[in-house]
């Protein structure tokens, strides 16, 4: 009897706004058997959030030696590896280097068509020499899958062959959000004013984990210099936790801001979140955005952010100048006030928040999926092509 064929998948974990994606993969492949293959938790990422059963086998783990991780990934329990008929799909992260040398030999010898899914770089690493041992790589496999079609468009420019790229337009669960945005009432919406102590005016957003990159300090000092050019009161929420919660408590009272800094802690679940963004008017962040943008969008939020896009992750490029959101000059706070009034102004503010929609609905889970089957294809095309 033949196997049914195989979609492996290789992850590091599997976060909680991966899950919906694969939900919606595995239905789009009826006649294959996708694999999710995953760490339950690896060093600076996202613990895995589901269980270990069908799709996931999350038998997996980063090896150590001398105290430090291998960059690799290995089964504890006996895999079966890719075979013909299979498609391998393995993340370009560099903690796995050693996985993905091993199957991209693996499936080259066995012509198994693979496909490289990441970043076309990641923020805050633009070392000359890694971005070419990299490129280097990625170029040996069938496809490659980047984050988004500006990264498409930076590679072409490189040389690569662009038959061979693909931008899957990385999103959150923007079906989900217009779900239980459907579901929350203008009670929902004062119950959570009251809850927190929001006062009436204009709200800025932010929902990230308190950390020193996130440059929350920045937004925070920049409040009283935009509350006294704002024509009505504006007040910032932060929705989040981390290490430097305490200065950041602390830099508000020094500053009087108490009233009008208000801290919810973190944050999870959609329909928690989602009348804090319902009451507000702009998402602003200082630090790297990524994935956020596209959660901002979803709720029709502008997003205001700094200009630098070497020091974000790629869903930066989503960011449209005037028409979604406002860029700053990076760590200039007096260009930050000036881009956050600018936004504020009503009619602007208007113009912003329809562009935000349109992009948010653009975006979606289904739209990734169909751009995930069209990279198999291709890769399959060109996988047997050349064998």
């Amino acid at each position: 009897m033949i196997p049914a064929p195989r979609i492996l998948v290789w992850q590091p974990v599997v976060p909680k706004y991966r899950v919906p994606f694969f939900e919606d993969l595995e239905q789009h492949f009826p006649d294959h058997e996708l694999v999710v293959n995953a760490c339950l938790e690896m060093e600076d990422s996202p613990k895995t959030v589901v269980e270990n059963r069908p799709p996931y086998n999350l038998n997996w783990k980063i090896p150590k030696f001398l105290g430090k991780s291998l960059p690799m990934q290995v089964p504890t329990k006996k895999f079966e590896w890719p075979r013909k008929g299979d498609t391998v799909v393995v993340c370009g992260h560099t903690k796995l280097l050693g996985t993905v040398l091993y199957l991209l030999v693996r499936c080259k010898l066995k012509k198994i068509p693979i496909i490289w899914w990441g970043q076309s770089f990641t923020f805050g690493s633009t070392k000359s020499w890694r971005i070419a041992i990299r490129q280097w790589l990625m170029n040996r496999f069938d496809m490659i899958m980047l984050y988004t079609e500006w990264g498409v468009q930076r590679y072409v420019s490189a040389g690569f062959n662009p038959d061979r790229l693909i931008a899957l337009q990385n999103t959150v669960d923007v079906k989900e959000i217009n779900r239980v945005i459907k579901q929350v009432t203008e009670t929902d919406i004062l119950s959570t004013k009251s809850k927190y102590a929001i006062p009436e005016g204009k709200n800025l957003i932010a929902v990230s984990r308190l950390v020193e990159k996130a440059h929350l300090d920045q937004l925070i000092r920049s409040m009283p210099v935009i509350q006294k050019r704002a024509e009505s009161p504006v007040n910032l929420i932060l929705v989040g936790s981390g290490p430097v919660g305490d200065d950041l408590k602390q830099l508000v009272k020094s500053l009087d801001l108490e009233k009008s800094v208000i801290f919810t802690e973190a944050v999870y679940e959609e329909k928690s979140l989602a009348p804090l963004f319902m009451m507000s008017s702009l998402f602003v962040y200082p630090g790297a955005i990524g994935l956020s943008a596209n959660h901002a969008f979803a709720y029709g939020l502008p997003v205001v952010t700094h200009d630098n896009y070497e020091y974000h992750g790629p869903e930066f490029s989503y960011i449209n100048q005037g028409v979604n959101g406002m860029t700053f000059k990076q760590d200039d706070e007096a260009d930050l006030v000036r881009a956050v009034c600018e936004a504020l102004d009503p009619e602007t503010l208007i113009k912003l928040q329809s562009g935000a929609k349109a992009s948010g609905q653009e975006m979606t889970i289904e739209n990734m999926q169909k751009r995930f089957t069209k990279a198999v294809d291709t890769a399959r095309s060109h996988a047997y092509l050349s064998s």
